[in-house]
């Protein structure tokens, strides 16, 4: 199966030398191509009046020509930072039937993007929901297969005449689409979009794909060039003593800074008290296995709480990333 990465870095901006390092070293570990789009490719727009959006707007269309090629298109906004643990996105979401992008409508309210969309386009059909909320898509990251191409229902005569007129532009434009298109559509993980308007910014560094979308964790979107190089640094070059074992994904940043700060045993004691007050809580389990798995003497214990994570949250892709990291660790342990 041939799978590829698609972006677009039009400009210079400092931060794109640190996003696509991690794009290219992804890209190698999950097996595709990596293409990014540097110069202008797709028709000039009438009435385009900010070319550095508009363009990056419009060359998103172009996924639809990769899909000729490609089995498999993943699609990352320029501003996006792949962490070092993230699992193979296209093993973990293998439908080739659906396209894949995350619902920011259940925790932002889009309402007036959809009736925008009902007006402008007249449209008839019903918009579906998720707990009685729209489903709205933010399209800075979208996995789509060459079944699941919903930019075959476009027509560029309509994003043109229309794409001023629509908030956010293309993704609104997108999100009409697959809604027209009645192609199979489900929301990714939110680790694989964090983005700042989701509050908790200290724990980005926990997520898989970590998106710099409007300020970016910054106090201003100019600025987020330095949290991107800074959080780059942390993730890659100055390894904390958790990312040192294997990178595995913590859920508690207080854990994280015990380990930073050398207690180790103050974090295995803190843990083990939480597990003894709320025994159904699955992250104690977890991340108690990972503070363990940092001393090969407690590998086996480490897997087995691993085990019992998964058996709490069958579904945790952060626990499942950990359980295959420490089966490697204790894999290669063995033979040494």
């Amino acid at each position: 199966m041939k799978k590829a990465i698609y972006t677009i870095m039009l400009g210079d901006n400092l931060m794109f030398q640190f996003t696509r390092r991690a794009m290219q070293i992804y890209a190698e570990k999950v097996d595709a191509d990596l293409i990014v789009r540097t110069s202008r490719l797709t028709p000039i727009l009438k009435h385009e009046n900010n070319l550095s959006i508009v363009t990056a707007c419009v060359e998103k269309l172009f996924i639809e020509d990769l899909l000729q090629i490609y089995d498999r298109v993943l699609y990352l906004d320029a501003d996006v930072l792949i962490t070092p643990f993230a699992p193979n996105i296209f093993e973990v979401y293998p439908d080739l039937n659906t396209v894949y992008l995350y619902n920011e409508g259940q925790y932002i309210d889009r309402s007036s993007c959809v009736h925008n969309i009902y007006q402008l386009f007249d449209y008839k059909q019903k918009w579906t929901k998720q707990n009685e909320r729209f489903i709205y898509y933010n399209a800075g990251i979208m996995l789509c297969s060459k079944n699941a191409n919903f930019f075959q229902y476009k027509s560029l005569e309509e994003f043109e005449s229309s794409y001023q007129k629509l908030p956010f532009h293309d993704q609104t434009y997108f999100n009409y689409l697959i809604q027209k298109s009645g192609i199979s559509h489900q929301s990714i993980d939110v680790r694989f979009n964090r983005m700042d308007s989701l509050g908790k910014p200290q724990e980005r560094l926990q997520a898989f794909f970590i998106h710099y979308a409007g300020y970016g964790y910054s106090d201003h979107p100019q600025n987020k060039h330095q949290t991107v190089a800074q959080d780059f640094q942390q993730l890659y070059e100055n390894k904390t003593p958790i990312q040192q074992a294997f990178n595995f994904v913590l859920s508690q940043q207080s854990i994280l800074q015990m380990l930073q700060n050398k207690q180790v045993e103050n974090a295995i004691q803190y843990l083990q008290q939480q597990i003894q007050l709320t025994p159904q809580q699955a992250n104690l389990y977890n991340d108690l296995g990972v503070v363990l798995m940092l001393n090969p003497q407690y590998h086996t214990q480490g897997l087995q709480l691993f085990h019992h994570a998964l058996k709490l949250a069958p579904q945790n892709l952060a626990f499942q990333t950990n359980l295959k990291l420490a089966e490697t660790i204790t894999s290669l342990q063995k033979k040494l």
